[in-house]
């Protein structure tokens, strides 16, 4: 029988504990599609701003508004839905912060807070967007070029160019 040397008791530890996240993983990725459902409504449910005061018929008007403003993003992956619903989230508190701002009874000072307040969660929602944007375009780019000059003698390509990207030696 021959001893292990550290290096390969090294790799079996780690590989073990590689094995192990990965069954975990398996796991969680065979939950069925009820549970995923409600995992959703659990995630979806705090968006909305409520409070004790809240009866049953408010809290579906709200959960209703922020479900359409969910489908009014229309995500189409994953990564849009969790993006969704935290741009959900940040409107409705950017909002909340609006109207604490607003109330006539409220103090100077939480006026301010609540608007300095708004327009940091407004910002969020902005980068949210762009970031949307950005997902949704798979970050692809245009160039606009505006103002060409042609010397007199010289030559321009209007059009789309390819280029070949290997290079050919030539002897």
């Amino acid at each position: 029988m021959t001893a292990k040397t550290p290096k390969q008791t090294q790799i079996t530890r780690k590989d073990n504990v590689a094995t192990n996240k990965y069954q975990r993983l398996k796991s969680c990725l065979s939950a069925d599609p009820q549970q995923l459902t409600q995992r959703r409504i659990n995630e979806f449910v705090p968006l909305v701003a409520m409070n004790d005061a809240t009866d049953r018929t408010e809290l579906d008007i709200k959960l209703q508004r922020a479900l359409s403003m969910v489908e009014a993003i229309g995500p189409q992956d994953g990564m849009e839905e969790l993006l969704a619903m935290q741009m959900v989230a940040l409107h409705q508190a950017a909002m909340a912060c609006s109207e604490t701002a607003l109330h006539p009874d409220a103090p100077a000072v939480r006026k301010d807070a609540n608007v300095a307040m708004m327009v940091k969660l407004t910002d969020a929602y902005a980068k949210h967007m762009a970031v949307l944007d950005k997902h949704r375009r798979r970050a692809s780019q245009t160039v606009v070029v505006e103002h060409v000059n042609v010397e007199s003698g010289g030559q321009a390509i209007v059009g789309h160019v390819e280029t070949d990207t290997k290079k050919t030696k030539t002897s």
